[in-house]
Parts: C-alpha cells; structure tokens; sequence
C-alpha cells in the first residue's frame, strides 16, 4: 500500500474512533495516547482492507518523532525561563539576603540574626554550632522581634572563620517548647538555573530559592 492509500486508511480509522479518541492533539498525545489510537484503529478498520504491519510501524514512528518535537520544544522553553530568570535576579549578586534555615559564615564581624518572638515561652537561648554539627556556643536571647548579634564568642574563645548553624531554643518554666531557625543575613554570590527555577547561593555555600528570602538589601 502506497504512502497516500496508508493516510487515507489512517484517516478512514481516526474518522471512525470514539470522539474521546480523536479530542487529542499530536502536541499532546504520550505513548498510552498512542497505544488507544491504535487500539481504535484496529477496531475501526476495514476488516475487508486491513492495516498491514508496516503502516503500524511508520504510524509509530511519526508518534516518536512529534513526541521529539514537542520535548523539544519544552526544553526550549525551560531555557527560555532560565534566561529570563538569570535576568530577574542578575542584580541580587552582592546584596545580602535575609532567609530563615541555612547557615551563615562567620568571618571575624558579628552575624546578625533576628528571631521570631513567642508569647508563651519566657526564656530564648540561641545555639551555635559547627559545620560538624557540634555546639560552640550558646547564650540568652530577647525575646522580641529586631536585630540580635553573635559576636563569634564561644565556651574556648573567639570562633574562628567558617561556616555556622544557629537555632533560637524557646523555654517557659524551664521546659524546652520548640526550636526555630532565625532569619540571618549573607551575600549572594551565584545566581543559577535549576530545571528552570532561579536558585541563590550565598557565601556560605548554602542555595536557597528566590522565594524563601524575606529580606533583601545592600551588602555591607
């Protein structure tokens, strides 16, 4: 059978199936869209002219080729967004972002950090610790919404450069309520693309969303 007499066969069957069947677009259609068109076609057929087995593999390979297209076409566009995103958030490099969760480098200046107030808890202590997990250091907080300072003293002595993890610990009566993350500061420094999403990465080798920053603002 000729190249014209397959697609007009192909159309014949397409006619002929459920309109549940034909709705789809080949932009849309995945392998299982396939597999329910040609489940349609040999239903449908001309039982007098049936399709032959070679008309089954050309269909398919067209399938393959307008899936390769459309993928494509997505990748295309995910670079798109990236661009875009690279351009959005270009202008972040060197400011400080203030975010809640990751860990900050302390290099010699206080690290500023501001903590959620709790109204049940009557005590904050905020707990330093170590790229290793250890704790270093520990003191009293405010309770109280602003800015709060770690100075880089520790129980041996002044901290030395590198990477920290604080937490704020909230008490009431002596009894440990929760444990928060507080908001600290850090330099942006990349600005990348990750499956079409900005992501940040801050001088501490920490990389953060766009979105969970809650403050953003000039570099010292």
């Amino acid at each position: 059978m000729d190249a014209v007499s397959t697609a007009a066969v192909a159309n014949n069957s397409y006619a002929a199936a459920p309109a549940a069947v034909r709705a789809e677009s080949p932009a849309s259609v995945d392998f299982e869209s396939f597999l329910r068109l040609l489940t349609a076609q040999l239903r449908y057929q001309d039982p007098l002219s049936p399709l032959e087995s070679t008309e089954f593999v050309a269909q398919l390979a067209s399938f393959s080729t307008v899936e390769q297209l459309v993928k494509a076409n997505e990748r295309l566009d995910a670079i798109a967004g990236g661009s875009n995103a690279l351009e959005i958030y270009a202008d972040w490099i060197g400011r400080e972002a203030g975010v809640a969760g990751p860990p900050v480098r302390f290099d010699g200046a206080p690290v500023e950090l501001k903590i959620d107030p709790r109204a049940d808890a009557d005590r904050v202590e905020v707990v330093i610790s170590d790229a290793s997990g250890a704790e270093v250091a520990r003191f009293a907080a405010a309770n109280a919404a602003g800015s709060q300072f770690w100075d880089g003293s520790t129980a041996s002595g002044a901290a030395a450069p590198g990477v920290y993890s604080i937490r704020a610990h909230y008490f009431a009566d002596g009894n440990l309520l929760a444990q928060a993350s507080p908001t600290v500061f850090d330099r942006i420094v990349e600005v990348s693309v990750e499956n079409g999403a900005a992501q940040l990465r801050l001088s501490s080798g920490a990389v953060v969303s766009p979105d969970e920053v809650a403050t953003l603002r000039a570099g010292s």
